[in-house]
C-alpha cells in the first residue's frame, strides 16, 4: 500500500472529503442545555401570564348586581315591546331574547359595557318587584346556569341561545319574578 501525502496533510477533512466529525460529548452537552432552558422559559411565561392577568370570574354577576342597585337614568323609559326590540337591535344586535309578553312590564332600558363587550340591561316590574335583566353575547362555550345570593338579592344566570342572561331581583319572591323573565325551572326552585 502506498502512502498518500495529500490525505495525510489534510487534517480538517476525513478520507471522504467531508467536514470533520465532532466529538459525541459536545453534541450531548448542547442538547442537554437546550431542553432545560426551553422548559424554564415556557414555565416562566405561563406563570407570568397567570400571575399578572387579573381573574375575571364573576365580573358579569357583580356588574349586573351593581347596575340593579344603581339609579342611573335609562336610555329608553317605559318602552313598548316594539320599541324595546328596535332599541336592542341598535344597541346589541338582532334576536335578543327579552320577555315580550306576560307579567313582565319593562320600566327602562340602557346599554352598558362589561369586559369590553356590549350588554343591555332592562329593568322590569314583575309581581310588585323591580327586577333587572342583563343580556350579553355569550363568551364561554358551555351553557351555564348559576344562582347566587347577594345582599338580599338573588342573581340568576342562564344561557338563551347565543346570549347569557342575568336576572337580579329580591330574594323574597324569586319564583314570582324568575319565570316571567324566562329563567329555567332548575334555577327557580
Amino acid at each position: 500500500m502506498r502512502y498518500n501525502a495529500a490525505v495525510s496533510e489534510a487534517s480538517d477533512t476525513d478520507l471522504h472529503g467531508g467536514p470533520p466529525k465532532r466529538e459525541p460529548d459536545f453534541v450531548l452537552r448542547s442538547n442537554t442545555f437546550a431542553f432545560p432552558l426551553s422548559a424554564i422559559v415556557l414555565v416562566a411565561t405561563v406563570a407570568a401570564v397567570y400571575y399578572f392577568t387579573p381573574v375575571r370570574k364573576g365580573v358579569l354577576f357583580a356588574r349586573a348586581a351593581a347596575e340593579h342597585r344603581s339609579s342611573d337614568a335609562p336610555d329608553l323609559a317605559e318602552p313598548s315591546p316594539d320599541q324595546l326590540a328596535a332599541w336592542s337591535i341598535g344597541a346589541l344586535g338582532p334576536d335578543v331574547p327579552w320577555p315580550v309578553e306576560g307579567d313582565a312590564v319593562p320600566v327602562g332600558a340602557r346599554s352598558i359595557e362589561i369586559q369590553r363587550l356590549r350588554a343591555g340591561i332592562v329593568r322590569y316590574r314583575v309581581a310588585d318587584a323591580e327586577v333587572s335583566l342583563v343580556a350579553q353575547r355569550a363568551r364561554d362555550a358551555p351553557p351555564r346556569r348559576r344562582r347566587l345570593a347577594d345582599e338580599g338579592d338573588t342573581i340568576l344566570s342562564w344561557r338563551a341561545g347565543k346570549w347569557t342572561m342575568v336576572a337580579v331581583g329580591p330574594s323574597a319572591n324569586v319564583a314570582a319574578w324568575a319565570r316571567p323573565l324566562g329563567a329555567p325551572d332548575k334555577l327557580v326552585k
